[in-house]
């Protein structure tokens, strides 16, 4: 096996795996980044990051209807 730069291919894997989240949350407009983060088992804040590095910007049309509050 050869070696390889163990930090630059996490980083590739996390872009491949972070593309993937950004592909869910731009169809998943009912959910709530809090929902979505739970479903990820990460935290909202990693949700928003993921969302804003892709360009997925949710402006007041598509905050969802909360029907808990």
């Amino acid at each position: 096996m050869k070696p390889f730069n163990y930090p630059q291919r996490l980083r590739l894997l996390r872009e491949g795996v972070d593309a993937e989240v950004a592909h869910f949350v731009f169809g998943a407009k009912g959910l709530t980044y809090a929902q979505i983060a739970v479903l990820f088992s990460c935290s909202v804040d990693r949700i928003k990051t993921i969302a804003g590095s892709t360009g997925i910007s949710r402006g007041r049309g598509w905050r969802p209807k909360n029907p808990e509050k």
